[in-house]
């Protein structure tokens, strides 16, 4: 009985309000489903428009930047979004400002790690180190660049796996472009026998990089003895290659290689050691 007693006198407070509220509360409630629906549909078309500019600039904005600035342009907006519904729901602001300080402050102790991810992208694309599609490489990790987003950036091997990198490890870590300079330089080391004349390895490998350099227009390749040790003597072989074509050179330069190395009967006295790194010279 009492469960009956307190259930009607539950219904009839709502009622009483309803009574006396009911039209402003119905009022403000469509129109915060309204603001909601329509600004979610102005913030695609936003973000249509913005993507539909730079990709028409997109020889001056580069495809991070471009994405960066989108992302960050939506969650700003869609904060004021959710301020509007707030007030059209007459909600108390001042109670609502201190509490979000609060948050944010508490908030920004415990992500400290992705507020800095973020400051990071921002020193990215400002400074940019590194481009969309250019080769980079950190802490032995190497790929294409695909895309700086808010927190990491998107790196793709060779063979095709997805690294994301958080931005504040390309920013305090040491990285190497091998995209900034037009050539890429490869060094090959080869350590042969003391008793192989070196004239017979210089007269085989330097008219195969020279005549290829020639027609590439890349820089002079360069073939000399770098060192001596208890199994022979080690032969360098510095070759250049256009940036964009660094892979098919690489691998066509293997296979080259180990062809002239058995047309001469010719075997290394130990296991190659090749290193490649980008040079002006």
């Amino acid at each position: 009985m009492n469960f009956l007693q307190m259930f009607q006198d539950w219904w009839q407070g709502i009622v009483v309000f309803f009574q006396a509220n009911g039209v402003d509360i119905i009022v403000r409630v469509i129109g915060a489903i309204l603001l909601l629906v329509v600004g979610h549909y102005f913030l695609k078309l936003v973000k249509k428009v913005l993507r539909a500019i730079f990709k028409v600039r997109s020889k001056t904005v580069d495809k991070s930047v471009a994405s960066f600035l989108i992302s960050v342009l939506d969650i700003i907006l869609r904060f004021f979004l959710f301020v509007g519904v707030l007030l059209i729901l007459n909600v108390d602001m001042t109670g609502l400002a201190t509490i979000i300080s609060s948050g944010i402050l508490a908030i920004g102790f415990a992500m400290q790690d992705i507020i800095g991810n973020f400051a990071a992208g921002v020193i990215i694309l400002g400074t940019k180190p590194f481009l969309s599609g250019n080769y980079i490489e950190i802490d032995g990790v190497g790929g294409t660049v695909r895309e700086v987003r808010m927190m990491t950036t998107l790196l793709v091997t060779p063979n095709g796996q997805d690294i994301f990198v958080p931005n504040k490890h390309l920013t305090s870590g040491k990285v190497t472009n091998y995209s900034v300079e037009p050539f890429r330089r490869g060094v090959m080391k080869l350590t042969f026998p003391h008793d192989v004349d070196f004239d017979k390895i210089y007269n085989i490998f330097f008219p195969y990089f020279f005549e290829r350099s020639e027609s590439t227009g890349t820089p002079t390749p360069r073939v000399g003895i770098d060192s001596f040790n208890e199994l022979g003597y080690s032969v360098s072989m510095f070759f250049y290659a256009v940036s964009a074509d660094y892979w098919t050179v690489l691998y066509q330069t293997n296979k080259d290689i180990s062809a002239m190395l058995r047309e001469n009967n010719l075997t290394p006295a130990s296991r190659s050691i090749v290193k490649y790194y980008s040079d002006k010279n």
